[in-house]
């Protein structure tokens, strides 16, 4: 095959075994080489199933934009998502092509895991890449792609491609990108709770003040803008996804006064919850 040939080489795994219910199941899988500047998923438009995607880098470069930062998924890295989650990988400009390894989990215990590795390493990093791990993903490919294969068979290969992430290596994730990422995680994990700053910092191991301080040195935003900001998200996310009233939806996020949560809601997204569930409904 040429060079600079695109092609796609995708596989569904269809369990041969009915209503399967594994920890860890793949869901899909492939082998993609793509120069398409349309190639592009986001990670809000594909349903509301909970799923962790993994796509390793072979060849060229990717990009990835999460927590308002663009990460390049350059070669030897691989990124590690979760659906749905506010986030977007596509084709750059510069490297022209990007060729790459991919698969799609389902199950409680792959989501639990990549909270874990997400927490240490970020979204993009070698360390999701270990050659073990490589050697595990092929393997597995090979046997969705058999109608055949029992699910124990493709479920114990999927957890074991996770488990190779569980090393040692040092993150490739920059600093001020991990420091998003943890304190991203924490906001998520608390949200309902009512997450402050005092959290925050007491989180990260600072005092309020000071956390303040190196968190707009080391992000270039506000920490309060950046709490708002995800808390918005995930109302945003509650409301597209879930049968739930403007008065819960603010209970979830951690709101005490609805009508504070509906003035906050609006600045980010331009209406309020409530006018926001009227369009939705038409």
């Amino acid at each position: 095959m040429e060079k600079n040939t695109d092609f796609t080489h995708g596989v569904n795994y269809l369990s041969p075994v009915p209503d399967t219910d594994l920890a860890i199941l793949p869901v899909w899988g492939g082998h993609q080489r793509t120069t398409g500047k349309r190639y592009r998923w986001d990670g809000m438009r594909r349903g509301s199933r909970k799923m962790v995607l993994w796509q390793y880098t072979i060849d060229g470069c990717g990009m990835l934009n999460i927590n308002d930062q663009n990460i390049p998924v350059r070669r030897g890295e691989a990124f590690l998502l979760q659906v749905p989650e506010k986030h977007c990988y596509f084709l750059p400009d510069d490297p022209g092509a990007w060729e790459f390894l991919y698969f799609g989990f389902s199950g409680e215990e792959a989501w639990r895991l990549t909270e874990k590795l997400r927490f240490r390493h970020g979204s993009v990093s070698s360390a999701f890449a270990a050659p073990e791990g490589i050697e595990t993903a092929w393997e597995l490919l090979r046997c969705m792609e058999n109608p055949l294969t029992p699910p124990g068979t493709a479920s114990a290969l999927a957890y074991k491609l996770l488990m190779t992430m569980f090393s040692p290596a040092s993150s490739a994730a920059a600093p001020d990108q991990l420091l998003l990422e943890k304190i991203h995680r924490y906001i998520v994990a608390h949200i309902a709770a009512g997450v402050s700053l005092d959290d925050l910092a007491a989180f990260a191991g600072y005092s309020r003040s000071h956390f303040c301080k190196i968190f707009r040195e080391s992000c270039g935003k506000s920490a309060h803008e950046y709490l708002l900001k995800v808390k918005m998200e995930i109302a945003l996310l509650k409301l597209q996804s879930e049968n739930i009233s403007v008065k819960e939806t603010a209970e979830a996020c951690g709101f005490s006064d609805c009508s504070y949560f509906c003035k906050v809601f609006r600045k980010f997204h331009g209406s309020t919850p409530a006018h926001f569930l009227k369009r939705r409904k038409i």
